[in-house]
């Protein structure tokens, strides 16, 4: 199947967003945010650009008239509406950026393995596990295909409770 052949399917049932907002809660508890872990190796390895080459202009550090701020749940529950916005959003340059934040990434890493199947109109539609790595598959080729309307935080941007602020 090619990465064409996906078929997103949109989903807003009130109880699937509740199990992954419970879901998405555990993984927070139990979440090192702010602590070295394997993500930070994992955000870099998404970064196809050294740090000498990130201070260069490039066409996606173009100011843009509206920034989206993408959550678990949407991502997760709307991947058909978002590539077609992706799609749309491309086709008029600084329009709209969509940004994911790098805590989202963390979150669906940890839904990646529920098993808990999910329903729509008492239809399965996969398990909450399958719904993240579909959600990983979608923002990993958009960010390493440089896709201008998409932008995620990188591991470098996100802020550590611990560093001493100036003074």
């Amino acid at each position: 199947m090619g990465n064409d052949d996906v078929d997103y399917m949109d989903i807003d049932e009130v109880e699937f967003i509740h199990q992954v907002n419970q879901q998405i809660a555990t993984i927070r508890a139990n979440s090192n945010i702010g602590q070295p872990t394997d993500y930070h190796h994992y955000a870099e390895s998404l970064n196809p650009m050294s740090h000498t080459m990130q201070a260069q202009a490039r066409l996606d550090d173009l100011p843009f008239s509206h920034v989206a701020v993408l959550d678990t749940n949407f991502l997760i529950s709307h991947l058909a509406y978002l590539r077609s916005l992706i799609t749309q959003a491309e086709k008029y340059p600084g329009s709209l950026v969509l940004m994911v934040p790098w805590i989202v990434v963390v979150e669906l890493d940890g839904l990646k393995l529920s098993n808990k199947k999910q329903m729509r109109a008492n239809v399965p539609v996969g398990d909450v596990g399958d719904l993240a790595r579909m959600a990983m598959r979608f923002l990993e080729q958009g960010l390493r295909s440089k896709r201008v309307a998409l932008r995620g935080q990188k591991s470098t941007e996100i802020y550590d409770k611990r560093a001493k602020l100036a003074s």
